[in-house]
């Protein structure tokens, strides 16, 4: 996996404090490993991953507030990644550096790689039976399990006794933005105090 996706991804334990006091329409732009930018507004925020210099291969856009709509807070996290770089195919153990123990951090870099997959898919159109079941929870850095529909993923969050949070959501189906594919992580914590 390329370094920049690892120290994006080491980039989002910084951001813990500031997303648990809430500062909705609040967006931060991670890039080169670095907090590049806090953002007011999502129109904004898109712009700034459009103008980001081309040797840039990847960044993530941290919502700044907990989310609502499931049985836990989401602290989600748009992932860009431009689709004519090199796709990450591996992550080995040596790779991650020791912040990264974190499990939900894990989860995220686990999601990068995935995210890399899904384009690689997509360009060659191999792996299309992932596709039929594309929503995917991740706990410590493992695919627990893929759903065909969201609404599966959701039950299962809001079944689990006890709790499977942390836990990340995501999809494997794609969107895109420019030269950027993206893919859109959602971690399901306890509460919001959870990640202090």
């Amino acid at each position: 996996m390329e370094s920049e996706d690892i120290r994006n991804v080491a980039a989002v334990a910084a951001l813990y404090d500031e997303w648990a006091q809430g500062r909705p329409g609040r967006y931060a732009l991670i890039a080169g490993g670095v907090v590049m930018a806090t953002i007011d507004g999502a129109t904004a925020t898109r712009d700034a991953v459009l103008a980001l210099p081309s040797a840039i291969a990847s960044a993530l856009v941290v919502a700044l507030w907990p989310q609502e709509g499931w049985r836990h807070p989401r602290l989600v996290i748009d992932a860009y990644r431009r689709t004519d770089t090199p796709i990450p195919t591996s992550l080995a153990v040596s790779d991650v550096p020791p912040l990264l123990s974190d499990s939900l951090l894990q989860g995220f870099l686990l999601a990068q790689l995935l995210h890399g997959e899904a384009l690689a898919a997509r360009e060659t159109g191999v792996g299309s039976d992932r596709q039929a079941f594309p929503y995917l929870l991740i706990k410590d850095g493992v695919v627990l399990t893929r759903y065909r529909r969201v609404t599966q993923a959701r039950q299962a969050v809001a079944a689990a006794m006890p709790p499977l949070t942390p836990v990340i959501f995501t999809s494997l189906r794609l969107g895109s933005l420019g030269p950027f594919s993206l893919m859109v992580q959602q971690a399901l914590l306890d509460d919001v105090g959870s990640r202090q």
